[in-house]
């Protein structure tokens, strides 16, 4: 193949393997939510008491900018949190930092001082993104929140799309708000402006634990299936929201009526699934860093300690990394894209790598081998540069470069690119079909692609898929050099 022409091939040369950081940056709310997850025992007190001045959170940056340059790692998004992020005093000076950084963030908080002033000091400092709370329809948002909230947050949906921000709606789903997810689905789609909605099962933290969680595995399997109907009906009814699928069960739905299936790679074990370890981190406003927020399992404290540190020496986080650690996940053909919610797990048991006592795989006869191909993980005494190395095999995209040195995966791309549907039903039938040699890591890689293309990623219809473009700029140059050489023949 030869070589591209080297704008496309920036595509290539500057990927970066991303990492998403919550940063919760103030424990102050105007709320006392009935499930918040900020009020557990373990650290809510201490975080309380030594919130970190800007001084210090800028000390955390520049370690995160220092392991980005070591690692070739970017993070992205941040997502600021709280408490209520609205409610710190130097919030848009540490904005504007993020900023001047180039750094990607979205804030999660409050409606309640979301005025024209503040939202277009958001605007300003780049937010592209902002997350707020629907937990049912009114008389159930506001005895989980405050009350008034809901009539708030729908008033407020409208303000952050006048200044071009988009905005997400979050439901936390449990047992005595259940009846209200669909409803609340076509609510938001026909009259609000919300750009797109997800939700996820309620975690047993904080104020949660008095909360009883009584879901059955059955009524979790019919809950994500009336999710995915309704999903498909508002959207061939034209409402532009996009329904989004935060919990890996959704992908448990997509294998059920053939829109993934559950490839596990033979380097690296992972694809997707469960974020803990592996490109997540979340910190408290005292600096405490947990494997993740609604988990309250400290593994660090930063700025003490640097990020490389925590992320890649911390024996805990490495256990997430290593099938052999799952009770009952590490023999499942799904590992590889799911590994459930860990959280949950020990909201439940506490013990993080039980199985997930929620968990319907069982549920859906159709049956594939893939969990043989499932490996051990490498000892848990690495160098950081060993723990590294294998973390980046759960992001299939820095192999993207060798995958495109072969012309029967560009084409199979191609293909894919116009219609996948075939593909995402059994892609090893497909690929048999095809005729074409591609190896079950290349097969992989296409998988998670499409199906994030088809199923999970907000699309936006004014963006080419750079890949494709790629691909497509490679074979006209190949074609234009052949050309050539006939004409001297």
């Amino acid at each position: 193949m030869t070589n591209p022409p080297e704008k496309k091939n920036l595509f290539l040369n500057e990927f970066k393997s991303p990492i998403g950081f919550q940063w919760h940056i103030t424990t102050n709310c105007s709320n006392y939510c009935k499930h918040c997850y900020m009020y557990d025992e373990e650290t809510y007190a201490d975080e309380r008491k030594n919130t970190l001045p800007l001084e210090g959170l800028i000390k955390i940056l520049d370690d995160l900018d220092g392991f980005e340059k070591k690692y070739n790692a970017k993070f992205t998004p941040f997502g600021i949190s709280g408490g209520d992020p609205m409610l710190r005093g130097d919030l848009f000076e540490f904005l504007a930092e993020l900023k001047k950084r180039g750094k990607h963030f979205i804030i999660m908080g409050n409606p309640d001082l979301l005025n024209d002033h503040n939202l277009k000091k958001l605007a300003d400092v780049g937010l592209k993104n902002y997350q707020l709370s629907l937990d049912g329809l009114e008389a159930t948002h506001d005895f989980f929140r405050s009350k008034g909230s809901f009539k708030r947050t729908i008033e407020k949906i409208k303000f952050i799309r006048k200044y071009g921000i988009d905005c997400n709606i979050m439901f936390s789903l449990y047992p005595s708000n259940a009846s209200e997810l669909i409803p609340l689905m076509r609510f938001l789609a026909m009259n609000t402006e919300a750009t797109s909605f997800s939700f996820d099962i309620g975690v047993m933290s904080g104020n949660a634990n008095s909360m009883k969680n009584q879901f059955t595995a059955n009524d979790i399997h019919n809950l994500f299936t009336e999710y995915y109907l309704e999903k498909k009906r508002l959207k061939e009814e034209g409402y532009s929201i996009f329904f989004l699928e935060k919990s890996n069960f959704h992908k448990l739905i997509n294998f059920e009526n053939e829109l993934l299936y559950p490839i596990v790679p033979k380097m690296g074990n992972v694809l997707s699934g469960s974020y803990i370890g592996w490109n997540s981190f979340s910190i408290l406003s005292d600096g405490t860093a947990l494997a993740c927020r609604t988990m309250p399992i400290k593994v660090g404290k930063m700025p003490q300690e640097s990020f490389e540190k925590i992320f890649l020496g911390n024996t805990f986080l490495k256990k997430f990394r290593r099938p052999e650690y799952f009770k009952v996940c590490s023999t499942c053909d799904f590992y590889a894209m799911c590994r459930g919610c860990s959280a949950y797990v020990y909201g439940i048991t506490k013990d993080p790598f039980e199985k997930h006592p929620l968990c319907f795989r069982d549920e859906i006869l159709k049956k594939t081998d893939e969990n043989q191909n499932i490996q051990k993980g490498p000892p848990l005494e690495t160098t950081f540069e060993e723990e590294w190395e294998y973390i980046s095999l759960h992001n299939q995209m820095p192999r993207l470069p060798t995958f495109l040195m072969e012309k029967d995966f560009q084409y199979t791309y191609l293909d894919l690119s116009q219609d996948a549907k075939e593909f995402l039903k059994n892609p090893l039938v497909y690929i048999k079909n095809s005729k074409r040699e591609l190896s079950h890591d290349q097969i992989g890689f296409l998988m998670q692609r499409f199906s994030d293309l088809l199923n999970t990623q907000r699309p936006n219809l004014n963006e080419q898929d750079p890949i494709a473009d790629y691909i497509v700029s490679c074979i006209l140059k190949d074609i234009d050099q052949s050309q050539v050489s006939l004409a001297k023949v």
